[in-house]
């Protein structure tokens, strides 16, 4: 099963990450991170990877999320199957949302992104996650695809 997801995470505390040569303050929030995984594993085992790292059982960083994960204090992944790429037009909706602190996190998850994205994480602010969730949910089916939610 191959498709395209956005993992939802409440940051509690100020952070610094550091990936290669580039650094990145997280603030206390929610994050939207927008991703898609259309090779071999497909989706479930990347989701699944994800849950791994934020449960403390795989500690191997591979991607910009692996890094953020573990700041984490809640997950929630809102996904949908396709064989397409709808990363980025996902990503794209998701900037549209109606949120008065929406930021994006310039460089963060897009070194691989042929749309020239200027990211693939959005900071909401210390809002209600519950709300977000919704409105993740939304956006999915605004862009056509059928969302699932792992909490």
């Amino acid at each position: 099963m191959k498709g395209t997801y956005a993992i939802i995470l409440y940051i509690q505390d100020l952070n610094f990450i550091k990936i290669s040569k580039k650094e990145f303050q997280i603030k206390k929030g929610v994050y939207i991170y927008v991703g898609s995984a259309l090779g071999s594993g497909g989706i479930s085992k990347r989701i699944e990877r994800y849950f791994q790292i934020f449960n403390g059982i795989k500690r191997k960083r591979h991607w910009h999320i692996d890094y953020l994960i573990p700041k984490a204090k809640r997950i929630i992944a809102v996904y949908a199957e396709t064989n397409e790429k709808y990363e980025c037009k996902l990503f794209q909706a998701l900037k549209e949302m109606k949120i008065n602190n929406l930021e994006i996190i310039k460089g963060f998850g897009n070194t691989d992104c042929k749309s020239k994205c200027n990211s693939h994480l959005l900071y909401l602010g210390d809002i209600e996650i519950e709300n977000v969730i919704e409105k993740v949910i939304e956006t999915f089916k605004k862009i056509g695809l059928k969302p699932s939610v792992i909490k």
